[in-house]
């Protein structure tokens, strides 16, 4: 019985450490754990504990425990086995989860580092902004200061141009005038030469006709001496009286159209003198009104 009982009580501490060792909370350090479990499992029990008697009762009693704790350290082997398989897999999974970390907070440092950058490079824009809105307000005010100035410049050129275009039209009318008052001035100076040589042909006639009057004045006196000598010649009267009727006829004949030769010479001298001094009063008054004008294109 003592025997037995020895037995039995290093079966039940061997059950007992096997079943401590393989419990969760000992099993999930590594895979020398695993492997210690294994062995422990794997560790056959003393040849002795199986040679009990089948004579007693106790004995099928012991022998059924024995069979129900190996099949509960088979069974808690199995469960042994599927904690470490998935200890195994939830150590790769917290690895990875370790890494997935350690990636996204070097990322993340990164971001923070980039975002650093973007809020300095953020500042700079900012600032660039204001400063190119500085300079844009500058140009828009300079703009307008320039758009005045051209107004202003609009303006006193469109009064000078004005100005321009009225000195234009009136030295136009000007220049129209003073191109009428020369060929005025020819068709005067024309006509002017042509009544001094119409003067100077009449001069011409009217000495020849004074010449010629001298002539018949002369010949009435010789007439009038023949007369007087035919009067004193008696001898030949009739003859005398018929000639000197002939001649007294033809001295009044001569003597009228003398007369009317010499009126009619006179009137045109006259007539041509009105007209000579009639065209040199226009002359002078074309050349003083052309006067003033040369002064101005001078």
């Amino acid at each position: 019985m003592e025997t037995l009982q020895q037995k039995k009580n290093i079966q039940y501490d061997l059950f007992e450490k096997n079943k401590s060792d393989s419990s969760p909370g000992g099993s999930c350090s590594s895979d020398s754990d695993s492997e210690s479990h294994n062995s422990v499992f794997s560790t056959p029990l003393p040849s002795d504990i199986y040679f009990v008697s089948d004579k007693t009762p106790e004995h099928d009693g012991e022998k059924k425990k024995l069979k129900e704790a190996e099949d509960e350290m088979h069974k808690l082997k199995s469960q042994t086995e599927a904690a470490l398989t998935k200890t195994a897999a939830l150590q790769i999974q917290l690895l990875s989860a370790e890494n997935s970390i350690r990636l996204q907070g070097e990322e993340l440092e990164k971001e923070n580092t980039n975002s650093l950058m973007l809020q300095r490079r953020v500042v700079e824009l900012e600032a660039q902004l204001e400063h190119e809105k500085k300079q844009v307000q500058d140009l828009k005010q300079e703009i307008a200061d320039r758009d005045s100035e051209l107004k202003k410049l609009k303006g006193a050129f469109a009064i000078e141009k004005w100005q321009l275009e009225t000195q234009r039209d009136s030295l136009a009318v000007e220049i129209e005038l003073v191109h009428a008052l020369n060929a005025e001035k020819d068709a005067l100076k024309l006509k002017n030469e042509s009544l001094e040589s119409e003067k100077h042909d009449l001069e011409g006639s009217i000495q020849e006709l004074h010449g010629g009057i001298r002539l018949l004045e002369d010949r009435i006196h010789e007439l009038h001496r023949e007369k007087q000598l035919l009067i004193t010649e008696s001898n030949e009267a009739d003859k005398l009286k018929y000639r000197v009727e002939v001649l007294e006829e033809e001295v009044a004949k001569q003597a009228v159209m003398i007369s009317d030769t010499a009126e009619g010479k006179r009137e045109a001298i006259r007539q041509l003198c009105f007209s000579l001094d009639h065209f040199r009063s226009a002359y002078e008054e074309v050349r003083l009104i052309k006067k003033p004008t040369a002064l101005i294109f001078n």
